[in-house]
């Protein structure tokens, strides 16, 4: 990153929270934990030169409503000269296509930045609550809205942050599927703890934690006309109401939590459930406090029944979302190289 003014935008922070930890102006929170040696570190965990792409094809889930808040890729065709430029004759022996696309950037397989999540928050302890993100950044000063010249923008924590930082490490997975089953199953401490311990997975400060939860498979099955009901209901989440379970994930220097199924942690889809901690403690605790960044839908089933076979549980991983300047989330085709 390059050097930036320090500035103290906020007196108080939040009670758990890591920030100014990494500095005043940091943006790429627990990401700073992945040094040239924890990288050299993940490189020795390759031993067959396999590589797994841990990606959904980007047209899914598919079947959402018109009036759905993400919707799937949508391909055009380039412009030269008034003519489209699909199949299009640049000369008389040269042929091209060329394209582009409107895309929602959290519709598939996604990094969510730091960016994405915020609290109301009395940073100043003077009794007011004002939205805030990670390491005190502002809403309005900071992300900025489309009723605002420039917006909608993330001018701090946008996901190019973390682009920049290559996103590259030792992955772990742990297979929730074959621990649980492919059922719905409340996964707080205990059970995370049990299917660690069962599997024999090493659990690394810098590492980035992988979770099979078997929704993937069951979103696969559906070809992109997929029953919300019926995924609502499939495999394993996260129990972000579990305080041991979010105080493990802040103790265990993990840089990253990513799975299979939206959202990482269980939560309510009529999105009315908010507890003290907000509708989705897990975001808070990672995204707001913490700087831990999430990785939803991504596609693990292979690696996962790999990794099972062969009774590893570790790999190099290489993550990079876009590097697209005040974007708040990002698709991504990671790379897992076991």
């Amino acid at each position: 990153m390059t050097a930036q003014t320090i500035t103290r935008r906020w007196t108080r922070r939040p009670e758990g929270s890591n920030w100014g930890d990494y500095g005043a102006d940091d943006q790429v929170g627990r990401l700073n934990g992945i040094t040239p040696e924890i990288r050299l570190a993940a490189v020795g965990e390759v031993k067959e030169g396999r590589a797994f792409v841990l990606s959904l094809p980007l047209d899914y889930p598919g079947g959402e409503a018109e009036d759905a808040p993400r919707k799937g890729p949508k391909l055009f065709a380039s412009c030269l000269g008034g003519h489209q430029m699909y199949n299009f004759s640049l000369t008389e022996t040269d042929v091209c296509c060329d394209d582009g696309v409107t895309m929602w950037l959290q519709y598939s397989t996604q990094w969510d930045s730091l960016a994405h999540w915020g609290r109301m928050f009395d940073v100043d302890d003077g009794g007011e609550m004002k939205p805030f993100y990670y390491n005190g950044f502002r809403a309005g000063e900071h992300m900025i809205g489309p009723d605002v010249e420039g917006g909608p923008r993330a001018k701090a924590l946008g996901i190019e942050n973390m682009a920049i930082t290559g996103v590259q490490g030792r992955g772990v997975l742990v297979d929730l599927a074959r621990q649980f089953g492919t059922g719905r199953t409340l996964v707080g401490y205990d059970k995370l703890m049990q299917a660690i311990a069962t599997q024999r997975v090493e659990v690394r400060p810098g590492d980035f934690l992988l979770l099979h939860t078997g929704y993937g498979d069951a979103l696969m099955a559906m070809g992109r006309s997929p029953d919300g009901e019926v995924l609502h209901k499939t495999g394993a989440a996260l129990d972000g109401s579990d305080g041991r379970l979010l105080d493990w994930i802040e103790k265990s220097g993990i840089v990253a939590l990513i799975a299979d199924n939206q959202a990482v942690e269980s939560f309510d889809p009529a999105l009315a459930a908010a507890g003290p901690n907000g509708l989705l403690p897990l975001h808070d605790r990672c995204l707001f406090k913490l700087g831990i960044h999430l990785g939803e839908l991504w596609w693990l089933s292979d690696l996962a029944r790999h990794l099972g076979s062969v009774g590893r549980h570790a790999f190099l991983l290489t993550a990079p979302p876009l590097r697209l300047p005040g974007a708040v989330g990002s698709p991504a085709t990671p790379v897992a190289t076991v």
